[in-house]
């Protein structure tokens, strides 16, 4: 059942005094994102207590850090995907396809993920036996059907015409961001440089593409408490992880801007959302081509501060032209 009207649609964001009259309109809304968010919080509080009571590691991390890491990742997408979705109202069946394909796909992901730890064996990459290799392989082509799902979503936002300018266009452009930290993540399942020249030579390999660059090989490297990051060279996995959460910062940005910069006029904040979209953007790339030159995230060049100073300084000179701007346009 679609919701029925913006206001209705709207209070699943604004959060009612009554808990049970959100859940109630959500599940009104879409029950496959819903489950998808209840199914992860069960799964957290899994992973926490495996986090304590587990000793396995796999690749040198605790064999539960990646269960507790999706499932807060799922957590904060299939909520905040729920909420966006809900401002469709041209489209009501398609954005339905959408929430429950997602749903449908991050709940079989979040299936086989849990399967390999409780198995302690990789999730990611995986091809030692062939029953891994179903697995990794069905969670390829199950991530990449989830993208076009959510690529369709995004298409029919972009087409959508909202009260809210400033809010319809945080949460297009918001969408848009995280559909590039996905795009990012299919860079990790390129063969590497070693395992490339162990399959020309006829060799088998257990793991088919990696999260670190170059020929560091995935848990052999220092790494990020819990993260899982690579401290020793680059890591393709800290780029994705800032692209896809861009679907909670820039419609946050949108929200706060049109909810509470009641001072700008709605050209300023749009430009405010813009300038934002394209810094965060922008630092989703500097990340990603900090990794392709084998850097560290805690040791960055000069090359690399400069292009991160250069940026926060053209979103500030940015946002600051916007609003002054505008503040001698209402004077005149």
């Amino acid at each position: 059942m679609v919701i029925s009207n913006t206001t209705t649609a709207n209070a699943i964001l604004n959060s009612p005094r009554n808990i049970g009259t959100w859940l109630q309109r959500a599940w009104r809304f879409n029950p496959m994102l819903v489950l998808l968010v209840a199914a992860n919080l069960v799964l957290l509080a899994v992973g926490l207590i495996g986090l304590a009571a587990d000793p396995r590691t796999v690749l040198n991390a605790p064999v539960w850090a990646k269960t507790t890491k999706f499932s807060i990742s799922i957590i904060l997408y299939g909520g905040t995907l729920l909420w966006i979705l809900s401002h469709i109202k041209s489209r009501p069946r398609v954005a339905q396809f959408v929430a429950n394909g997602t749903g449908a796909i991050l709940l079989l992901e979040m299936g086989l993920i849990v399967l390999q730890a409780v198995r302690g064996v990789p999730m990611h990459f995986n091809q030692a036996t062939p029953f891994d290799t179903v697995v990794w392989r069905t969670m390829s082509v199950t991530i990449s059907i989830f993208f076009m799902i959510d690529l369709i979503g995004a298409i029919v936002l972009l087409r959508e015409k909202m009260a809210d300018r400033v809010l319809a266009w945080s949460l297009r452009l918001g969408l848009l961001v995280a559909l590039l930290g996905m795009v990012l993540a299919f860079t990790m399942s390129v063969p590497t440089a070693p395992q490339m020249a162990a399959l020309q030579t006829g060799q088998t390999i257990d793991m088919m593409g990696a999260h670190n660059v170059g020929a560091m090989v995935d848990g052999q490297t220092r790494m990020l408490p819990f993260l899982g990051w690579n401290m020793d060279g680059g890591d393709l996995r800290i780029a994705h992880f800032i692209g896809l959460h861009g679907l909670q910062v820039i419609p946050l940005l949108g929200w706060l801007l049109s909810r509470r910069a009641t001072g700008l006029r709605e050209g300023q904040r749009l430009a405010l959302v813009g300038v934002g979209a394209a810094g965060y953007t922008g630092l989703v790339g500097v990340l990603f081509w900090q990794a392709l030159r084998n850097q560290s995230i805690i040791a960055p060049d000069a090359l690399t501060l400069l292009a991160l100073v250069g940026l926060v300084a053209g979103v500030a000179v940015a946002g600051t032209l916007v609003v002054r701007v505008g503040r001698r346009a209402q004077a005149a």
